[in-house]
C-alpha cells in the first residue's frame, strides 16, 4: 500500500511538472491554492477559469480533461527505458543543496545521477567564445579537482563550459550538466559526444521535462541551479553582461563562495570577472591557491567518501584516470618554441624570427609539442600553448 501511495504521490508531482509552459511561477500559484499536485490533477476544469482569462496557456490545457494523464511517451516506464529518472522535491533523495534554496524546482529529471551529497561540487562557468587562455585555466582547475576527487557542475556551454566537464572527464572524476531543455535533447549539438559521457560519468540534469527545446529564456532560469548544486563558483572568463554573471549573482544570493580569474581591463572576456572582484569575488590566482582555499570545505566535505577509491575515480563504470607522462626532457628547440609561445596565437613566421629555427625545423618541433599536448593548432597555421607556466 506505502508503495502505492509512493508512486501515485511521485507521478503527481511528474505530471505537475510535465506540463508544457508551466513554469515556477506558475506551479506556485497553483500550489498556493490547491495545496498539492494531487488536488490540482483532480480539480474540476472550471476551477483553473481565473487563469485562463489572464491569459496563462498552461490553464487551457489543465482545464481538459485529457490532460490530467501522463502521455504514454512520458510515462515512467517509457522514461525508464530511455535512461530517464524522475525526483520530487519531497524525495528523500532529492539534492540537499537544492532544497535549501527558497526558488528549488518541485522535480528534477535526469540521466546518469544526482551529484552525491558527501562530495564536495565546484560549478565552473564563463564565456563560450573563450580565449586559449582562459580554456587552460578552465581545464586545468577541473582536472585538478577531479584528482582531488571533486565533482564538477556546468551547463555544458560551448566554451569554457565544456572545456571544464570534459577535462574532468578525461581526469576519470564525475561531472554533472545542468540543461535549459529536456534531458532527451542535446544543446549544443556540438557536445554529443560530452553528453554520452555525463551521462556515463555523472549526471545530466534538467528541471525541464523531456522534449522542451532549448529557449533562450530557460538558461538564466537553469543558472540557479548550477550554482545551487555547487559549493562554490569559479568564473574563468565573462563578458560584463552575461550569463556567467547570473550564475554568480544567484550564487551569492545562495551563500555560495564565488571565485573569479582577473584579468587585463583592456581584455573584453576578463571585464565580467574583474566587476565580480570589484564587487567582492574572492580572487582566484592560481589553481594551486585555488585548491588550498578550497581544501578544508572539501576535506570536510567528503570525508568518508575520499575512504571509497571508486569516488575518487568516479561511477562505476567509469574510465580510470590517465596518470600522465613523467616530466618531460625538452631539446633546446622545443625550450625555445616553449618559451616564446603564449596564448597569443601565434603564426610559423613569428615563431621562426623569434626562435631562430628554420621552417622545417620549427614544424618538426610544433608537430612534437601538439603530439605532447603542450601546444594546439586554433586555426589554420596558428598555434598557442596549452597549459599554464607552473609557479
Amino acid at each position: 500500500m506505502r508503495e502505492m501511495e509512493r508512486r501515485s504521490r511521485e507521478e503527481d508531482w511528474m505530471w505537475l511538472c510535465s506540463i508544457p509552459g508551466l513554469y515556477r511561477e506558475g506551479k506556485n500559484a497553483l500550489l498556493r491554492y490547491f495545496g498539492s499536485p494531487e488536488e490540482i490533477r483532480n480539480a474540476p476544469a472550471s476551477a483553473f477559469e481565473p487563469w485562463r482569462k489572464l491569459g496563462m496557456s498552461w490553464a487551457g490545457r489543465l482545464a481538459d480533461p485529457h490532460s490530467r494523464e501522463l502521455p504514454p511517451e512520458a510515462a515512467p516506464a517509457k522514461l525508464k527505458e530511455k535512461g530517464i529518472y524522475f525526483i520530487d522535491c519531497e524525495s528523500a533523495s532529492y539534492p540537499e543543496r537544492l532544497r535549501e534554496l527558497p526558488d528549488y524546482p518541485y522535480g528534477l529529471f535526469f540521466k546518469g545521477s544526482l551529484p552525491p551529497e558527501d562530495c564536495f561540487h565546484v560549478a565552473i562557468v564563463g564565456a563560450r567564445s573563450c580565449s586559449s587562455y582562459g580554456r587552460a585555466v578552465a581545464e586545468e582547475l577541473a582536472a585538478a579537482l577531479a584528482a582531488r576527487g571533486d565533482g564538477i557542475v556546468s551547463g555544458m556551454a560551448l566554451g569554457i563550459d565544456g572545456f571544464a566537464q570534459a577535462a574532468a572527464l578525461a581526469q576519470g572524476g564525475n561531472s554533472y550538466g545542468v540543461l535549459g531543455c529536456g534531458v532527451d535533447l542535446c544543446y549544443p549539438r556540438e557536445h554529443f559526444a560530452l553528453y554520452l559521457r555525463l551521462s556515463e560519468q555523472g549526471g545530466v540534469i534538467s528541471e525541464f521535462p523531456p522534449g522542451t527545446q532549448p529557449l533562450k529564456m530557460h538558461f538564466p532560469i537553469r543558472n540557479r541551479l548550477i550554482s545551487g548544486l555547487a559549493d562554490c563558483v569559479a568564473v574563468v572568463e565573462a563578458r560584463e553582461k552575461s550569463g556567467s554573471l547570473i550564475t554568480a549573482d544567484l550564487a551569492l544570493d545562495q551563500g555560495r563562495d564565488v571565485y573569479a580569474v582577473p584579468g587585463r581591463c583592456s581584455d573584453l572576456l576578463s571585464r565580467g570577472c574583474n566587476r565580480l572582484i570589484e564587487s567582492g569575488a574572492q580572487v582566484l590566482l592560481s589553481v594551486e591557491d585555488f585548491l588550498e582555499m578550497t581544501k578544508e570545505a572539501s576535506d570536510r566535505k567528503h570525508k568518508d567518501a575520499r575512504r571509497n577509491p571508486q569516488i575518487l575515480s568516479g561511477t562505476a563504470g567509469n574510465r580510470k584516470a590517465d596518470p600522465g607522462p613523467g616530466k618531460k626532457e625538452w631539446t633546446d628547440p622545443e625550450k625555445k618554441v616553449l618559451q616564446t609561445l603564449d596564448f597569443t596565437p601565434a603564426d610559423p613566421g613569428s615563431l621562426c624570427r623569434k626562435t631562430g629555427l628554420n621552417a622545417q625545423e620549427l614544424y618538426n618541433v610544433l608537430l612534437k609539442l601538439q603530439l605532447s599536448g603542450e601546444v594546439r593548432e586554433i586555426s589554420r597555421q596558428m598555434y598557442v600553448k596549452t597549459k599554464l607556466p607552473k609557479e
